[in-house]
């Protein structure tokens, strides 16, 4: 679909138009007092009761102890003020729970129709409604935000240890910042070590890490709804029943273009997403042409998508029956291969390639990885940083590397100090 009928498509959501009234009106109408914040929507949740609605029960099943218990939609995937933040005046406020609480008044009507009527075409709205409803899924539950959260810390030491390796620039920097022309270079010198080693021993942090992921996440959800609505949505329904869990969402990539990617949106034309939408249907997300299908799958397959969903559970999993989540677990147990669980996410740092230092390349083969990244058309030397991994280390050997390429490039003798350091762009990852 080209650029002008997606906008057609999502003007005619009535979550978008209510969104852009409010927005443009006044974005303190999302406040509200509400303190019980449900991580997956209760609308979503009653989908999986006996009864079908937010007053019957289901079954909720701990992941890792295996322990079941008898309970209503209110009762589960709740954390108390988890969605309030503090705004820049640090004054804590709950407006991104309104603003979850309207897409989801939206996305329950139009996922409403979807149930009631699964063999009718989804309208444009529909759709445009349920992507965004979906895009956000993950990234608001306390999983998916510590995820986010993860990378969040590692991409901020890179930056902060680039932008503070050079110790001329820094010192111009204090010495603006803070007044201070009485400084002397041994004074500043010793605090940008220091910084770099609280950085380097993560007692530099976000003040709120996960407002910080919200800040991240929650925006990137309109990027990834189109994403989303472009894809081909087939309908599976199973009367013996899907489970959820407190993700609401499972990614399955089985051919990752690299195998450090993470399971993402656009992580390669192979990645499927399993949405379970209520006790017997479930929605698959694949890379193929635009289109609605609706499929009666097998006890194979509507098994193979309960164990993703388990694997990509963080604590828990919801069913319409104890027997049900008992035998996801037992499966589990029986076939870990396909339990699906949620890769962390991970830093790519790429460089221009010399053709005569290929030990990136090689070390990256002695890992089983390509020796090279291609990016925009283009081959690529890399450094993958995860999240356990020491960021301010790695970024200082990369910055060494690049000096000395930078140095021979310039026909400079070793250990010639260069001014200034190599600028770091980030790379749109749907590109």
């Amino acid at each position: 679909m080209n650029e002008d009928g997606l906008e057609a498509a999502f003007r005619a959501s009535p979550l978008f138009q209510e969104l852009e009234r409010r927005i443009a009106d006044d974005p303190s109408r999302f406040d509200t007092v509400a303190e019980r914040h449900h991580v997956v929507p209760r609308f979503l949740l009653a989908h999986f009761t006996r009864e079908g609605g937010r007053e019957g029960v289901l079954f909720q099943l701990d992941v890792r102890t295996g322990e079941p218990k008898r309970l209503r939609p209110t009762q589960v995937a709740v954390r108390r003020g988890f969605y309030a933040i503090e705004n820049e005046e640090g004054v804590r406020h709950n407006r991104l729970e309104g603003f979850l609480s309207v897409v989801e008044s939206h996305a329950a009507q139009a996922l409403g129709r979807v149930l009631a009527r699964p063999n009718s075409p989804i309208v444009d709205g529909d759709r445009a409604t349920l992507s965004f409803f979906f895009a956000l899924l993950d990234s608001r539950t306390p999983g998916g935000t510590q995820r986010i959260e993860q990378a969040n810390a590692t991409l901020m030491r890179i930056l902060f240890t680039n932008a503070f390796a050079d110790s001329e620039r820094f010192a111009g920097s204090y010495r603006h910042l803070l007044e201070d022309n009485d400084a002397t270079d041994v004074e500043i010198e010793a605090f940008r070590q220091d910084l770099i080693r609280d950085l380097a021993e993560g007692r530099i942090d976000y003040a709120d890490p996960r407002a910080q992921a919200f800040n991240i996440g929650l925006p990137a959800a309109a990027s990834i709804a189109s994403v989303i609505f472009q894809l081909h949505w087939t309908l599976l329904i199973h009367q013996r029943g899907f489970v959820t869990s407190d993700r609401g969402i499972a990614l399955h990539d089985p051919k990752p273009l690299y195998p450090f990617n993470s399971q993402a949106w656009a992580s390669s034309p192979y990645v499927e997403a399993t949405i379970p939408l209520s006790s017997n249907m479930c929605l698959l997300l694949q890379h193929a042409d635009f289109g609605y299908e609706i499929v009666e799958t097998d006890s194979e397959t509507a098994g193979l998508i309960n164990l993703r969903t388990y694997g990509w559970a963080s604590d828990y999993v919801f069913g319409q029956s104890q027997e049900l989540v008992a035998s996801v677990r037992r499966h589990a147990k029986e076939r870990p291969a396909d339990v699906i669980r949620p890769s962390p996410h991970h830093q790519v740092m790429l460089l221009d390639i010399d053709p005569d230092d290929t030990s990136l390349a090689d070390a990256n083969r002695r890992r089983g990885w390509p020796p090279y990244f291609v990016a925009e058309g283009k081959q690529h030397d890399y450094v993958v940083i995860g999240p356990h991994d020491n960021a301010v280390e790695i970024t200082q050997r990369v910055g060494a590397i690049l000096e000395e390429r930078e140095r021979k490039r310039l026909g400079l003798p070793e250990g010639v100090r260069l001014k200034g350091r190599p600028d770091m762009r980030p790379i749109d990852p749907f590109e």
